[in-house]
């Protein structure tokens, strides 16, 4: 764990040239970086802050994204809209929620998450 330590705390540039399972967490070391030509299957990025994130010209199957996106493109198609809809319809209740005006309405949606 030390070794781990003193790679995150480093401010030198790193060459790994063997397979290297880390972990990192709260840090920056990878704000405005650039992986290039990289194998980065299995990588798992979990409560992060990845505005202005590019994916480009990557390959393969069974991508994942889940988390609160304001704005989706995929293959240069804007797909905001259609995922809200689609979870609108898996989980109406976030309509109720969403759509709350009154104490009645929040009321209302509350209900109808403590139910599910």
């Amino acid at each position: 764990m030390w070794v781990l330590r003193r790679l995150v705390a480093s401010t030198e540039p790193v060459r790994e040239t063997a397979w290297m399972t880390a972990e990192y967490t709260q840090t920056d070391r990878f704000r405005a970086g650039r992986i290039h030509l990289c194998d980065l299957s299995g990588l798992e990025i979990r409560d992060c802050e990845v505005s202005g994130l590019k994916i480009v010209d990557c390959y393969r199957r069974n991508v994942y994204l889940g988390g609160d996106f304001e704005r989706l493109v995929v293959n240069d198609v804007d797909v905001t809209a259609y995922v809200e809809a689609e979870l609108d319809l898996q989980h109406p209740v976030r309509v109720l929620a969403r759509d709350a005006t009154s104490p009645d309405d929040y009321r209302a949606a509350w209900d109808a998450i403590e139910t599910l």
